[in-house]
């Protein structure tokens, strides 16, 4: 968390605006250097820069509430977040009710569908946590742990089994992703004949 010092520039019809009753310039000695009177006022603001990109695409429950817009110009999002809801529901219910997919399914692809069932989920607040504490590992910040001490157990839960695949990586199929056939090139050419056997 850092905090900057803004100047605030004169609202209109504010107090600020009227403080004084004729238009002065103090670059020109006509009144003295007042912030807030006769200069832009300076405010104190805190920026949450490792935490900016989750605050930007995450989904706050505002949404369902107030609705988006700007300018005076409001819109009813109620709708979208629902919709939203229901595509998650959706896909969880496929995947553990559906027989032809959940025969197909290992016990890492449910594991890792336990975000989705986070109500806190939408808000993004949670996984702000876990901006910060890996932000926090990376930085070797010896406080790290504490930034998600209080963190949903789904959320820690997912986080886990997330780093287990890194674990298990290199004893799995996986591996074979970074590797190339670059062997294929200069290996003798063969030919694959297959034949009927007789009385088949």
């Amino acid at each position: 968390m850092e905090t900057d010092v803004v100047q605030l520039p004169l609202q209109h019809d504010s107090p600020m605006e009227i403080a004084q009753p004729t238009v002065k310039d103090w670059k020109k000695r006509e009144c003295e250097l007042i912030p807030g009177k006769s200069e832009p006022n300076y405010i104190a603001i805190e920026r949450d820069y490792p935490n900016l990109h989750a605050r930007f695409t995450a989904l706050g429950p505002l949404m369902e509430k107030v609705g988006n817009g700007g300018k005076g110009i409001a819109r009813d999002t109620k709708t979208e977040v629902h919709h939203l809801k229901a595509l998650n529901g959706m896909l969880l219910h496929r995947r553990l009710y559906d027989p032809r997919i959940r025969a197909k399914l290992t016990f890492a692809d449910t594991g890792i569908l336990t975000i989705f069932v986070s109500l806190q989920h939408l808000d993004g607040h949670e996984m702000t946590k876990f901006m910060s504490w890996a932000f926090g590992i990376f930085t070797f910040d010896g406080r790290a742990a504490s930034y998600i001490a209080d963190a949903n157990i789904l959320f820690k839960l997912h986080i886990f089994l997330g780093l287990t695949i890194f674990l298990l990586f290199p004893f799995t199929r996986l591996l074979h992703t970074l590797s190339a056939p670059v062997r294929y090139l200069w290996r003798p050419r063969c030919q694959i004949v297959r034949t009927r056997k007789r009385g088949a």
